[in-house]
């Protein structure tokens, strides 16, 4: 896996399509969050990859949380909502996911500073 791998993959720059692909990373950190539920559980954890798998999974779709987040203004976020193509739980995932982007960017930049 590589440090650039991510899942979403929008056809272009229309809020239509980063909607679109929004909905397909949500839809994948659900099954996610599902599948690690059930990693210890004899029924499916042959069906649901190895630990490593499920891990490297985990940091694809976060990586593609973050980049999803990123590509929305606060315009298009309110303009989604208004024409009901995401609801408030994705408005919340959404701004949770900008913020702490552009929180761990500051730290970053905070630590790098301090070692000059």
């Amino acid at each position: 896996m590589t440090d650039t791998a991510h899942i979403f993959t929008p056809t272009d720059d229309s809020l239509k399509a980063k909607v679109t692909a929004w909905h397909n990373v949500a839809r994948s950190y659900d099954n996610l969050t599902k599948s690690q539920a059930l990693k210890n559980d004899t029924t499916w954890s042959d069906r649901l990859g190895t630990e490593q798998e499920l891990a490297d999974a985990q940091h694809i779709i976060q990586r593609s949380m973050t980049q999803a987040a990123a590509s929305f203004t606060q315009e298009e976020l309110q303009d989604a909502q208004a024409q009901g193509a995401l609801s408030n739980q994705d408005i919340q995932r959404i701004v949770t996911a900008q913020r702490k982007a552009h929180s761990k960017a500051r730290t970053k930049h905070t630590d790098q500073s301090r070692s000059r």
